[in-house]
């Protein structure tokens, strides 16, 4: 049946209906979110450690990156680095960062980060900054395998039930779902055990979970309780402007660079992070840009 649908959304959706978008600002994105009404991002960079809003301009193909939080001038921000920096001391000395933002999911007013290299999540609301003490114990061994940056990648949020969905990206991939309410693990699954290759980001739509395979490139839909496959879709063959989205940046791209995900009832969003390399010859004459943060939108296959 996987199989079918797969080929049926190639059928339905043809590949030039696939749009790319690129901004001005030439930032290293990663995870996306909904949030009042507009797309947020957040950048892996430890110099920006910001939130930005998107605004997309259909006609040109572009996006505009406006800060909307920034973390430098908040007070409490430097308040939650001094309390981070002590309680992971140890980790520092073995060269992990103690900050890098690779995932958010959005409850309201409320935002959940994921700190991949300490494996923290945080509860950003009304400017402060609250460390989640979540029981996971138990997956220590887990969390901290592989090195620095093969840590949490991928978050989303079930508001309803109040369920966290946490993915470790790589080197034992995997996914957690974690009952806030009670404080306790509802499933684990590993990477090997879902056929998944690495997890750059999670989202949460419609009573499903999604997982986007970076190395792959592919999208995933699970079960919210069991975390078994329903149906998955690939991006890897897309082609914009005669390019193949993997070599829409320059260099050896061979684990591809999309790393947030958004979904709605008609479109799928992926943001690339484009590790500060310049654009594709290509990409470069098409767009008339040497250098861009990238947004590839695709139609969203009915069943899916």
């Amino acid at each position: 049946m996987i199989t079918f649908l797969f080929f049926l959304t190639f059928l339905l959706f043809p590949i030039h209906c696939q749009e790319l978008f690129l901004s001005e600002q030439n930032l290293e994105l990663s995870g996306a979110a909904f949030y009042q009404d507009k797309i947020i991002v957040i950048t892996d960079e430890l110099s920006e450690s910001t939130i930005y809003s998107v605004e997309l301009n259909r006609e040109k193909q572009e996006f505009t990156l406006e800060s909307k939080f920034s973390f430098w001038q908040m007070p409490d921000f430097y308040l939650y680095s001094i309390d981070s920096f002590f309680s992971h001391l140890p980790l520092f000395f073995k060269k992990y960062m103690p900050f890098d933002w690779e995932g958010l999911a959005v409850c309201g007013e409320e935002i959940y980060l994921v700190n991949e290299q300490v494996r923290e999540v945080i509860l950003f609301k009304n400017n402060s900054f609250t460390k989640l003490d979540l029981k996971l114990n138990s997956l220590h061994d887990f969390l901290f395998s592989g090195v620095p940056n093969a840590g949490l990648e991928g978050i989303a949020l079930d508001c309803d039930s109040q369920v966290l969905y946490l993915g470790k990206e790589r080197e034992q991939a995997g996914i957690i779902s974690y009952d806030l309410k009670s404080a306790k693990i509802m499933n684990f699954k590993k990477g090997d055990e879902l056929n998944l290759h690495s997890i750059a980001d999670l989202f949460f739509f419609n009573n499903s979970l999604y997982v986007l395979d970076r190395f792959a490139g592919e999208i995933i839909k699970l079960n919210k309780d069991s975390l078994q496959e329903l149906n998955r879709i690939s991006f890897k063959n897309i082609e914009v402007n005669g390019v193949n989205i993997w070599n829409i940046f320059e260099g050896d791209n061979k684990y591809g660079l999309a790393e947030g995900l958004l979904i709605n009832e008609k479109e799928i969003f992926l943001f690339f992070d484009n590790n500060q390399t310049l654009l594709s010859g290509p990409i470069q004459k098409a767009y008339a840009k040497k250098s861009a943060s990238a947004l590839l939108i695709i139609p969203k296959p009915l069943d899916f």
